[in-house]
């Protein structure tokens, strides 16, 4: 689009005023580079390592050429949290916190808004969580345009770290359309809130989900769904590739997944109103084209017609994990509370 502008000045041809978003859309991509210089696989993205060349001339956005650079040219982005529109937002736990690597940055992504059935998976409300210089949820990508059925399963909501209703996709018809969306970003200092609403669960239901991070290794995911009739619906979660289950269990609601490098990511689901049904499944990734790589997904079930998941999240590579967790409920936010394994309880506040 930056050449196609060249080329209209370049032939005197006078060009509608919304063309000049183009020129901004660089700034917006600073945003969405991840802390290892790839873009999130939301929707039709692939995850190759980006490089100087993403755009022409990218030395003129100093923010970008930062981002792209992993820091070594540019200028240090201002902003931890940024929210494009109302289809994605991102939350980045630092830019330049030496001697800590530009790559171990903790960045949590949530994608949302349907605008057009192109290149429409169904994942709303799906989230991607980097962190420790390593993917730990990830979407499974696009796997490569043919006619190979893995085409169609990477469409599928299934393939995706969002709810849905049990044995149903969601619900992608036209009339859904402008139904779904980023409410809400937000550095709050010690703590960053991202919030999104949608309706493509289907049947009069809504879905809001609401992520905390606390800055210190740790998000709360918040998964509200009211619907007019009660239902099963079912929250994935699809882990990065070589994550392998480590310890804890499904009928503890506590599981912990550890690569070759000892980094760790522990997923518990503490409980509100009902109690839900937890299992580790099979699924596959494609970070790049044609790839399908198995990979492990944590899968929870749960029945009514106001369900509610708080799911706590921790990375770490320090060998410690969370001993303990509780859920307070206040009228305006629920209130956590966990403690390490070396004694450090911290406490993050979500709101409803």
């Amino acid at each position: 689009m930056s050449r196609f502008i060249e080329w209209a000045e370049a032939n005197q041809f006078v060009l509608p005023s919304r063309s000049g978003y183009i020129e901004k859309m660089p700034d917006q991509l600073t945003y969405m580079l991840k802390p290892n210089r790839t873009l999130p696989i939301f929707g039709d993205t692939t995850g190759y390592l980006k490089a100087m060349n993403i755009i022409p001339n990218t030395e003129n956005y100093p923010e970008l050429s930062y981002a792209v650079s992993g820091g070594t040219e540019g200028t240090v982005p201002q902003l931890l949290t940024k929210q494009l529109g109302d289809q994605y937002s991102f939350m980045r736990e630092y830019w330049s916190r030496p001697p800590e690597a530009f790559s171990g940055a903790t960045q949590v992504m949530m994608t949302a808004g349907y605008h057009s059935s192109a290149h429409k998976h169904a994942d709303d409300l799906s989230i991607d969580f980097y962190g420790l210089a390593r993917d730990f949820i990830i979407e499974t990508g696009r796997f490569g345009y043919s006619k190979d059925p893995r085409r169609q399963e990477v469409l599928k909501v299934e393939a995706h770290n969002t709810v849905h209703r049990y044995g149903d996709n969601l619900d992608l018809s036209e009339s859904m359309v402008g139904k779904s969306r980023i409410v809400s970003v937000e550095d709050k200092g010690d703590t960053s809130i991202a919030i999104g609403e949608s309706a493509l669960i289907g049947k009069g239901a809504t879905h809001r989900r609401t992520l905390v991070y606390d800055k210190a290794k740790t998000l709360v995911v918040y998964d509200k769904i009211t619907s007019e009739t009660p239902d099963m619906f079912v929250q994935r979660f699809h882990l990065g590739d070589g994550l392998k289950p480590y310890a804890g269990s499904t009928d503890a609601q506590n599981v912990t997944f550890r690569d070759d490098k000892r980094r760790t990511i522990q997923l518990m689901q503490l409980e509100t109103d009902e109690e839900s049904y937890m299992s580790i499944q099979p699924s596959h990734l494609s970070v790049r084209n044609f790839e399908w790589k198995p990979r492990e997904q944590v899968v929870s079930i749960e029945y009514g017609d106001d369900v509610r998941y708080i799911t706590l999240m921790r990375i770490d590579r320090t060998n410690t994990s969370i001993v303990d967790a509780s859920l307070a409920e206040q009228p305006e936010q629920y209130v956590v509370t966990y403690t390490l394994s070396n004694g450090t309880t911290n406490t993050i506040n979500v709101p409803k």
